[in-house]
């Protein structure tokens, strides 16, 4: 369950760079604040792809920038925490990101302080809806490749606790093998030009996403 590596799913994540982080760059520029929950993170590759994209996008200078990364497993989440990785962790990564944002020491590679600051880890049990309502609004959740291993109910569950969880017009992203095909009617399936993605609605006179914090 704890497989992971960096760069998974690249069309998924060129859409995430070249089409929705410029969308919420235009939608957010008063309030310059980026929220993004990588949950199930594991060994912690996901959410600091997620802010390598980010730097290398290089728009949002002076944006206040949190990258939660969460798991229900404290072993992995002490991995993410220390950001120390192997070789087999950048097996679809382009050797000018692990040159870029990482040092090398004795055979495995460090992630930068740079990319280390943007992330944060808790321990979370996606089930639980008072910890996940306690993570506040989201403009973009990644659960890629977690919900496969839920039963119907359990997906449901997380989907909806998903769906509150974001701002209107936030994305959901989910791994390739997943959809909310007979789990969730609420949220809009939107075509991009690298991939397809989940939307929550904005409601009819709202004009731009809103926050309820």
């Amino acid at each position: 369950m704890n497989e992971t590596f960096f760069f998974r799913e690249q069309n998924q994540l060129k859409a995430f760079s070249d089409e929705i982080l410029p969308e919420i760059r235009e939608t957010k520029k008063e309030k310059k604040r980026l929220r993004i929950w990588s949950a199930g993170c594991s060994t912690g590759e996901e959410p600091y792809t997620i802010a390598m994209l980010i730097l290398e996008y290089g728009r949002l200078q002076g944006w206040d920038i949190d990258i939660l990364g969460s798991d229900i497993n404290q072993r992995v989440l002490t991995a993410a925490r220390r950001g120390v990785y192997r070789k087999n962790s950048f097996r679809t990564a382009e050797q000018y990101f692990r040159q870029k944002y990482f040092i090398e020491e004795d055979g495995s590679f460090v992630i930068s302080e740079d990319v280390k600051r943007l992330v944060s880890f808790s321990c979370l049990n996606l089930l639980d809806p008072f910890k996940v309502k306690f993570m506040g609004q989201m403009d973009v959740i990644f659960c890629r490749n977690v919900l496969i291993y839920f039963d119907h109910a359990a997906r449901k569950k997380v989907a909806d606790n998903f769906f509150d969880n974001l701002v209107e017009g936030g994305y959901l992203l989910l791994g390739h093998a997943e959809s909310l095909m007979n789990i969730s009617t609420s949220f809009a399936l939107k075509h991009l030009k690298s991939d397809m993605v989940y939307q929550k609605p904005v409601r009819q006179g709202v004009f731009s996403k809103c926050e309820t914090r």
